[in-house]
């Protein structure tokens, strides 16, 4: 029988006990299930209500892409702790300007970047995107015209989610 499994909220890791999720379930029938590929990627939770694994989905910390921007360009690019394909990024404008166009970026390799959602908000904005998976992020300020001394802030908003 496959054993419960807790979750450790802190790391979004399960635990039993002083043990990582690997070794519980390379101790029990979770290891077969790993090996014959019927999880896939763990982290895994056996929910014994309905007697399957589940994924164990975790909180990703909020990232702030750009801060208070003031020229166009690419801000930072941030390595992801595991693929997402759900998320949040919230746009901050201030300074009235009349034209703003910002570009939120994914990859998968770091290398090679994608337009994956745009926002032309000249005051505030919290977008949503589903379905499409990056490792990594980064905002893109394409457009800043107008308005006195105008900065843009882009706040990215990785949530539970699993691949």
């Amino acid at each position: 029988m496959k054993q419960k499994i807790s979750i450790q909220k802190i790391a979004g890791l399960a635990v039993k006990g002083e043990e990582t999720w690997e070794s519980v379930l390379d101790a029990g029938e979770g290891k077969k299930d790993i090996d014959q590929g019927l999880l896939g990627n763990g982290p895994y939770i056996f929910d014994e209500e309905k007697s399957l694994w589940q994924p164990i989905t975790c909180k990703f910390p909020t990232l702030t892409l750009l801060d208070n921007v003031t020229e166009t360009g690419v801000g930072d690019s941030f390595e992801l702790p595991r693929v997402f394909k759900n998320y949040a990024w919230e746009i901050i404008i201030a300074g009235n300007p009349s034209a703003v166009e910002v570009d939120l970026e994914g990859s998968i390799d770091g290398t090679n970047w994608f337009v994956i959602d745009t926002s032309y908000t000249i005051t505030k904005e919290l977008r949503y995107v589903s379905d499409k998976q990056i490792a990594y992020v980064r905002a893109n300020l394409i457009t800043l015209e107008g308005g006195t001394s105008p900065s843009v802030t882009v706040i990215f908003r990785g949530g539970a989610s699993s691949v």
